[in-house]
């Protein structure tokens, strides 16, 4: 099949990795791959061209130009499926549809909010023009249907994959300091959603709590926006005056993460609203248990106990409480949890399960000469 996916930017991001992830998969398994961008960003370019895989950079001047552009690149192409990734790029795909076109829409979210208000249904009423939805998590799906319910018969759930080789526990034992301290990683930007302020607030309850044996390194970027920056610098004042400098790290941006989460005990997510976090498949992967804030599927992601554990993101007790429950842990059953949250990694976020669900749905759509589907009937029974 000819598979053409669409998005804004290459810009570093949890969309952008899954995309590049699918074209470098459905390339490997032969089918013809194209990628189309129309806004700057080159994050991702150099995998992309280490692959061979084509990559179509417009430069529109303006919104109608975006979509001219798009359409002109769609029709020289003509692809068998064309699968956008985020609200923008979704929008893009579906007004084709209007036009005369051959291609098949996929059409994917990959963010779950605030409740939807009325302009997000609205927006969602677009998704009728799609010949499929995907989004990665249930409770993103879950807003969707509730928009437009008749999107049910043509929409699947599709959770991330992660590279199992590359995000793998360390091969020996890590050579740690023997300080006492159990090291928290957070991998997340500044925006208010990911609850920086509210996590401090947290470890300052866990000093009035008279525990002191942890450390939290925070790995992430500050967007130039006023949002991130103004939570940056709330950040940094609540650490000054809490006095944690020696419990909290602001780390800024870094280029290898797998390092990162070789040198922690746990990772820390707190987020206000999610879809489907990549830090969260690679830090299990990477056999660390996780605390999170119980949104989105972070229930489905992770047994309770076992593998991490959860916390309301809306009371700093609560996530003090699930902090506290991995510190009080021994090292041996700490090891344990990582263990078992490794072996849900593989069995959730695997190469197989997650190309086989994209190919699923491509198949489905795309039919033969005949007029007949080209997915058979266990694979049909996959997507609903």
């Amino acid at each position: 099949m000819r598979i053409g996916l669409l998005i804004d930017t290459l810009n570093s991001g949890g969309a952008q990795r899954q995309l590049v992830v699918l074209a470098k998969e459905l390339k490997m398994l032969g089918h013809e791959v194209a990628v189309c961008v129309y806004m700057p960003g080159r994050f991702y370019v150099h995998e992309l061209q280490r692959a061979q895989i084509e990559l179509v950079e417009l430069h529109p001047r303006n919104r109608w130009q975006k979509f001219t552009m798009v359409y002109a690149w769609l029709r020289k192409w003509r692809p068998h499926v064309l699968q956008a990734f985020l609200n923008g790029a979704n929008a893009i795909a579906e007004l084709t549809s209007l036009l005369p076109h051959s291609w098949k829409i996929v059409a994917s979210e990959r963010y779950t909010g605030p409740p939807p208000n009325r302009v997000t249904r609205l927006k969602r009423q677009l998704h009728r023009r799609a010949d499929w939805i995907t989004t990665n998590s249930y409770a993103n799906m879950e807003q969707i249907l509730l928009a437009v319910p008749t999107l049910k018969a043509k929409s699947s759930v599709i959770w991330n994959m992660v590279d199992l080789e590359h995000f793998s526990p360390p091969a020996a034992t890590p050579n740690r300091i023997s300080d006492g301290l159990v090291r928290f990683l957070c991998v997340a930007s500044m925006d208010p959603r990911k609850n920086a302020l509210c996590l401090v607030e947290a470890l300052h309850l866990l000093r009035r709590r008279n525990i002191h044996n942890f450390h939290v390194r925070w790995v992430g970027k500050v967007q130039p926006s006023a949002c991130h920056t103004t939570t940056y610098e709330k950040m940094c004042s609540l650490v000054k005056q809490y006095q944690l400098e020696n419990h909290f790290t602001f780390a800024g941006e870094k280029a290898n993460v797998v390092h990162e989460y070789h040198a922690v005990d746990a990772l820390v997510l707190v987020s206000l609203f999610e879809g489907l976090p990549n830090v969260v498949c690679e830090a299990m992967a990477c056999g660390l248990p996780v605390v999170l804030s119980d949104v989105s599927d972070h229930r489905k992601m992770i047994d309770e106990g076992r593998t991490g554990f959860l916390c309301s993101p809306y009371e700093a007790g609560s996530i003090a409480d699930a902090l506290q429950s991995i510190i009080h842990l021994p090292e041996g059953p700490r090891r344990v949890i990582g263990e078992l949250a490794r072996k849900a990694a593989e069995d959730q976020f695997n190469r197989e399960r997650f190309i086989e669900e994209y190919e699923c749905v491509y198949r489905c759509l795309v039919k033969d000469a005949a007029g007949r589907n080209e997915m058979d009937p266990p694979c049909a029974d996959r997507l609903r």
